[in-house]
């Protein structure tokens, strides 16, 4: 089992939206080598912890499943067949992806509160848990029913999917859930994708993960001034007064640095 995590500058490709810059930061989690409910769990875990670690306020899993592939073709072919009645309605993302990945239309920004008739065609989408296999319904309630046990706030989404083709079983991300402007958003999400390395390399490697939006979480950190409790204040300046003592006094600084002081010097 292999346990990875980044952190650094990303780049957007697809039109930016309000909060959401072309070049940004991202933190991610990724785990290679295993396919096992108790690990989806124990990922999703390590997500919430960070954000309980940075004081964060109302947060709540998201949660699905969009089963294993078997589960997914079924699933596809359903949508396809769908959307195909509202296609000429819908933006050009989504005409594209009717063909290559109904799933991904799901997700779309543009077409999320497009009204037809009097219905909201995404809301009104056939749900993936009727299409699911009994091995992938197995899976994802092991996977509720731990996550349960955490006595974590959290949902079970049916609209909620990752559209990439490598995704398979569980998916989810955390979002703010409040009576603010913050309301709904993500924070960050992620999923298993047991079919990823074999599609690129066909090597057979289930793995899952996620990702975290460094600004998006500053910014709410912000709003919810979490960063106004941070101790900031000083605990020592040290003066020199000529080149032998200002040198004596950086090697002191270090020192009471490394015993979780704050130091100052002139």
């Amino acid at each position: 089992l292999t346990k990875l995590f980044y952190f650094g500058p990303m780049f957007r490709y697809e039109q930016p939206q309000t909060g959401r810059f072309r070049e940004f930061r991202q933190f991610g989690v990724e785990v290679y080598g295993n396919s096992s409910y108790l690990l989806d769990c124990d990922v999703i875990m390590s997500a919430y912890a960070v954000f309980k670690k940075l004081g964060l306020k109302n947060i709540k899993l998201k949660i699905n499943s969009i089963g294993n592939l078997e589960s997914r073709k079924l699933y596809s072919n359903a949508l396809k067949q769908y959307f195909s009645e509202f296609v000429d309605s819908m933006c050009d993302d989504c005409k594209r992806r009717i063909n290559t990945n109904p799933m991904r239309i799901l997700d779309c920004k543009t077409d999320r509160g497009l009204v037809i008739d009097g219905v909201n065609i995404m809301e009104n989408a056939p749900k993936i848990n009727d299409y699911l296999t009994d091995e992938a319904r197995e899976y994802f309630n092991d996977v509720v029913n731990t996550i349960d046990s955490f006595n974590i706030p959290y949902e079970v989404d049916y609209n909620l999917v990752r559209g990439l083709d490598y995704y398979t079983d569980t998916v989810f991300e955390f979002i703010i859930e409040s009576d603010d402007e913050l309301n709904g958003l993500a924070l960050g999400g992620g999923g298993k994708y047991a079919d990823m390395i074999k599609s690129m390399v066909n090597i057979d490697i289930p793995g899952i993960g996620y990702a975290i939006g460094v600004d998006r979480l500053i910014s709410v950190m912000e709003k919810q001034e979490l960063f106004n409790d941070i101790d900031t204040k000083v605990n020592a300046v040290i003066i020199g007064l000529d080149k032998d003592s200002k040198q004596y006094g950086l090697d002191l600084a270090i020192k009471l640095r490394e015993s979780g002081l704050v130091v100052e010097m002139d």
